[in-house]
């Protein structure tokens, strides 16, 4: 009885091996296949795998060959290798703890179909499945080459750039915890990026990225502006740090600063550089973007500009120094006007100061100009008459405009012109140590004038005047 029971004991655990040999041995293919038919239903593409490897006595895995094809055909996503270990234990744990993951050699493709359409649209419009899956945890991720490749289909002719020897190292990522951290970089058109990315979280998404960029050409934004623009790049390059943070609730935070170097726009149809800069320094703080609004806490731009005047001939240079623009408290639909201000010193000489707010509900600018010492020579080209004119004009006015039916314009304020001349080019027509402006003018009213006598001309405050001839008197 004994022996017999002992020959069967052997058979059932013969069988048991021979079976549990074939299972380890059929599950990579049973595996791969299943893999295949999961990700083909899910992307609505062909998917191929050329060899999948699965050990569970050790919880190491890899998969080579790789690649999903488009629906054209063509290129979508494909990888070399990718292998890597996980804690059997784990499972049973109702999570994923991996130890390594190496992916190596990946390449994607992207492709801009229309202004708003890519070829993987269709992936991130389909709606997310609630949460309940396994939590993961990855020790430690690597990428080890690889591009991902941008085709616009859009522009005419097709252009294409790439984003080159991708280098990302992960440590500590995971579903359920934050604290995750990244190291990577590319070769995006010619630029140097770097990133490094601290307090990660996979889902809920969370995170705070360090980016820098380093020479980026700025002649690519001129390939998506508008064919009826005023004014195109025609050289240009950028370097900026980009803080980014993201959360999954809060939305996204971008503090930025950089400088854009060798700046020059020019303008279709008139010979020669309409806008120049050797250097622009650009700053922006709190650009936070939720689903339903963005807001912008404070943003300037400053630098030296070259303006090309195009009312002269030959077009004259004017170059602006020190011109700094800033706003404030922007946002996206607005719900009060922001704060605006701009600042620069003249050419010719004199500068030039102005602030106040912008609003578009109701549409409405109030502003303080302030102008000191500016040269009326520099003006004087733009006024209605062709006499030379010298001196220094300094002024404080608030500016406000309104558009609601029609558009109404006010000044209010003061201006003063010192040491005023007026030639035409042989002879002084009229000179002035210092005239005096109030606007508005209020009218006085000294007695009653007689019936049928003109009203007495009054003229503007003046220390002292003097014309050459009564008709420049009149002028």
């Amino acid at each position: 009885m004994n022996a017999r029971l002992g020959r069967w004991l052997l058979v059932v655990v013969v069988v048991v091996l021979i079976l549990g040999t074939a299972v380890i041995v059929a599950l990579p293919t049973f595996v791969r296949q299943l893999a295949i038919w999961q990700l083909q239903a899910q992307t609505g593409r062909r998917v191929t795998i050329e060899a999948l490897d699965l050990s569970l006595l050790t919880g190491r895995f890899s998969v080579r060959g790789f690649r999903v094809a488009d629906r054209d055909g063509e290129l979508l996503a494909e990888f070399e290798r990718l292998e890597g270990r996980f804690h059997r234990r784990s499972l049973a744990e109702a999570r994923l703890w991996i130890e390594s993951l190496t992916l190596t050699n990946v390449h994607v493709r992207i492709v801009r179909v229309a202004p708003n359409r890519f070829n993987i649209s269709d992936l991130l419009e389909r709606p997310r499945t609630a949460g309940g899956g396994l939590n993961v945890d990855v020790e430690q991720f690597v990428i080890a080459g690889g591009w991902v490749e941008m085709e616009d289909r859009v522009l005419k002719p097709t252009r294409t750039w790439r984003s080159e020897n991708l280098r990302l190292d992960a440590r500590d990522v995971s579903t359920r915890h934050r604290g995750g951290m990244a190291i990577g970089s590319t070769t995006l058109a010619g630029a140097l990026v770097n990133v490094r990315v601290d307090d990660l979280q996979l889902f809920p998404v969370h995170l705070r990225a360090h980016v820098n960029v380093r020479d980026l050409d700025l002649t690519l934004a001129a390939l998506y502006m508008p064919a009826d623009t005023l004014l195109t790049v025609e050289s240009g390059v950028f370097d900026a740090a980009f803080t980014v943070a993201t959360d999954a609730k809060d939305g996204t935070t971008v503090n930025a600063e950089g400088v854009v170097r060798n700046v020059a726009l020019v303008r279709p149809g008139i010979p020669g550089q309409t806008v120049t800069a050797p250097e622009v320094q650009i700053l922006v703080r709190e650009l936070h973007q939720r689903p339903d609004s963005i807001r912008l806490r404070y943003a300037s731009m400053g630098g030296d500009v070259t303006v090309l005047d195009p009312t002269t001939s030959p077009p004259t240079p004017l170059t602006f120094s020190d011109l700094t623009f800033t706003a404030s408290g922007l946002e996206q639909p607005m719900k009060g006007p922001a704060q605006v201000a701009l600042h620069a010193l003249l050419p010719g000489g004199g500068e030039l100061d102005a602030g106040g707010t912008l609003g578009l509900q109701p549409r409405r600018v109030d502003l303080r100009v302030r102008a000191r010492r500016v040269a009326l020579a520099s003006i004087a080209r733009y006024l209605p008459f062709t006499g030379r004119v010298q001196g220094t004009g300094t002024a404080d006015v608030r500016v406000v405009a309104t558009h609601e039916r029609t558009v109404t314009i006010s000044v209010t304020g003061d201006a003063t012109l010192e040491r005023l001349s007026v030639s035409d080019g042989t002879r002084p027509l009229a000179t002035a140590r210092s005239t005096w402006r109030r606007w508005p003018g209020r009218p006085r009213r000294r007695g009653r004038r007689p019936p049928g006598q003109p009203p007495r001309r009054r003229p503007s405050t003046s220390r002292s005047a003097a014309c050459a001839s009564p008709t420049a008197a009149r002028s």
